[in-house]
């Protein structure tokens, strides 16, 4: 579980051995669900179809993955070139939702991969049935630390303040958002701004000096989780 003040979620990744595309016949796939059900905001959320901001944070942690921010090899998915490969899942389901659903969201998803075990496969020959290896030879499917690149978001509002970690109730009111991209080394991998009111480069500055800083307290925050045991 990743918790930003009083937003909650969960995430798990599953596995699946399926056919690999024509084109790349060596990657496997990664795919990511969000669910926001009512019980995590009655007042925000409806039961239904899937709404608009699962379907953004799904797209987000997506997008993440794509430009190795949160870096998945898919390569090390292959099973059998041009045969067979892994097909992950990140399904993340919120628990309770309080703003800062970007940041909560790519944690859940980190440490869900973090903790992913798959077994190794034995490729069939002809029509024989799938058969795995031992449960020891189990390989491990995860980020590698230093290549992460962590999120940090703020809520920007008229007059140059910035909160970082924003509540529902100062998003709403905020002029805009705004999420950097720090990696391991201190530097800005990306800046994502949705829209809303231009920010000046003092103001830009600013956030990146304190999503360094913030980068550091998170880190620390995830070796302790390490050392007690399975991150979920």
């Amino acid at each position: 579980m990743a918790r930003f003040g009083r937003t909650k979620m969960l995430a798990v990744v599953t596995g699946t051995v399926v056919v690999p595309k024509v084109q790349q016949p060596t990657r496997g796939f990664v795919d990511v669900q969000v669910e926001l059900p009512p019980m995590c905001s009655a007042l925000r959320f409806r039961p239904g179809r899937v709404s608009s901001e699962a379907a953004y944070l799904a797209s987000w942690i997506q997008g993440l993955v794509a430009s190795a921010a949160l870096p998945v090899d898919v390569d090390a998915l292959c099973i059998k070139p041009g045969s067979l490969v892994w097909s992950l899942l990140i399904s993340i389901c919120c628990v309770e939702f309080d703003g800062n659903g970007e940041d909560c969201a790519f944690f859940a998803s980190y440490a869900a991969l973090r903790d992913t075990r798959l077994p190794e496969i034995q490729p069939p020959d002809s029509h024989e049935k799938l058969a795995t290896a031992s449960p020891m030879r189990d390989k491990t499917v995860h980020a590698v630390d230093h290549q992460v690149a962590y999120p940090v978001t703020f809520a920007c509002f008229d007059g140059g303040e910035t909160l970082i970690d924003p509540t529902c109730f100062e998003s709403d009111h905020s002029c805009s958002s705004l999420t950097i991209l720090i990696d391991g080394k201190g530097q800005s991998r990306g800046v994502y701004k949705p829209g809303g009111a231009a920010l000046s480069e003092s103001t830009l500055k600013d956030c990146e000096a304190l999503a360094v800083a913030k980068r550091k307290q998170l880190e620390h925050s995830m070796e302790i989780a390490s050392r007690e045991g399975p991150v979920t």
